[in-house]
């Protein structure tokens, strides 16, 4: 719900009539109507705050896990898998036929870290 249903619905709290008549107990903006107990409802759940926040951690084998914490409590967990790329493994003795082995390793692309 945005700013200004927010003010429609305290404007429709406040301007509705505190009378007891049965008919005005059925009407839509009565005070004691449900719809009138739901803006309320809705109102005060709107105007308290929530702190959103996100924690990102790069793990030793190229993923990253990202979690989003809503006041204090976990929201979400999502883990991200790296990119991995064939590059030539020097550390290993080369193969009967004189070719360098390959390895895989993770490569991080800076417009990817970007959009998480």
């Amino acid at each position: 719900m945005n700013a200004r249903n927010v003010n429609l619905a305290t404007d429709l709290l406040a301007s509705a009539p505190n009378s007891s008549n049965s008919s005005q107990k059925n009407s839509v903006a009565g005070i004691n109507s449900e719809y009138a107990k739901i803006l309320r409802k809705t109102v005060a759940q709107t105007n308290t705050p929530t702190q959103i926040s996100k924690v990102k951690r790069f793990k030793p084998d190229g993923s990253i896990l990202v979690t989003t914490y809503e006041d204090g409590n976990i929201a979400s967990q999502t883990k991200i898998k790296p990119h991995l790329v064939p590059v030539p493994d020097f550390s290993a003795p080369k193969t009967p036929e004189g070719d360098t082995p390959t390895k895989w390793e993770p490569r991080l692309n800076l417009l990817d870290l970007l959009m998480i």
